[in-house]
């Protein structure tokens, strides 16, 4: 079976790539293996399964959540300032990602496991390495790395995943429905009108630190910066263009922190993670 509109799914900055058959109906209803259980009065039903090793360290998490994989896709997004990429893997949709956390590479992979009328169920794995820091700060990231995880993972509902994916047309229709919903908005413009229009309506974006913080947004017919605590200040903006062309700059350095690879962050990725910084009214 072909679903043609799973094809952009792995379309990356624009290149174009042909029809990509997806067996999901043979993947989805094939027999699974029973889901292994947190071992009960360790703390694991918290924590996860979690490896601390002298180079590398490493927590999986099994949790439901009523949000969609699209949905909760945005939220790690929005939280990790990465993009994760979606795939199909072994009739399981799922996305990953790979971002630079305090120096060091974190590798981060969601799998969509199952469907239930008012909950999805998830796994989501996460994989820190400090193989190629100097020696004297091993020791500083495996004392570390534990609190990490815990920061990344508190606000989710850790539960034991069904032996299947629950209802097979349930979890095709949310999979193929993250998939259509990944495509937008994809180009520069669409993303810059995106958030401007949410702007409009009443959106804003917001970060605050130890310092104080910013706010940006629309009010009184035009968009505005607002810096508070130790060094406040009003900005406000005369056009479209230039507003934009600050907003840029404005997370430029919080995303460049998060990118792992050459090169700067593309471009389209960057106002994609902008995208998701959006606070909505």
């Amino acid at each position: 079976m072909r679903y043609s509109h799973l094809d952009k799914l792995f379309t990356i900055e624009g290149a174009t790539i042909g029809i990509v058959t997806l067996a999901l109906t043979l993947w989805i209803c094939r027999p699974r293996k029973p889901a292994r259980a947190a071992t009960p009065g360790t703390g694991r039903e918290r924590e996860g399964e979690h490896s601390v090793g002298d180079r590398s360290a490493s927590r999986e998490l099994r949790f439901s959540d009523p949000r969609t994989p699209h949905a909760l896709r945005c939220a790690l997004e929005a939280e990790h300032k990465v993009r994760f990429e979606p795939r199909l893997h072994e009739g399981r949709l799922e996305f990953r990602a790979a971002s630079r956390r305090s120096g060091i590479p974190a590798h981060f992979r969601l799998v969509f496991e199952a469907a239930e009328r008012d909950r999805n169920h998830y796994t989501l794995r996460i994989e820190l390495s400090w193989d190629q820091m100097p020696e004297n700060s091993h020791a500083y990231f495996r004392t570390t790395a534990q609190s990490w995880f815990d920061l990344w993972l508190s606000g989710f509902t850790v539960t034991t995943p069904p032996q299947n994916q629950g209802d097979p047309e349930r979890y095709r229709a949310r999979a193929e429905e993250a998939t259509r919903e990944a495509l937008h908005p994809s180009s520069i413009p669409e993303l810059q009108r995106a958030i401007l229009a949410a702007l409009r309506d009443g959106a804003c974006f917001r970060t605050s630190h130890k310092e104080g913080g910013t706010t940006i947004g629309f009010a009184q017919g035009g968009y505005y910066r607002s810096d508070f605590g130790k060094c406040p200040a009003e900005t406000r903006f005369d056009n479209e263009e230039e507003f934009l062309a600050a907003l840029r700059r404005f997370y430029d350095s919080d995303l460049s922190r998060s990118h792992i690879g050459p090169g700067a962050v593309p471009e389209e990725t960057a106002w994609l993670l902008i995208f998701r910084q959006l606070v909505r009214a």
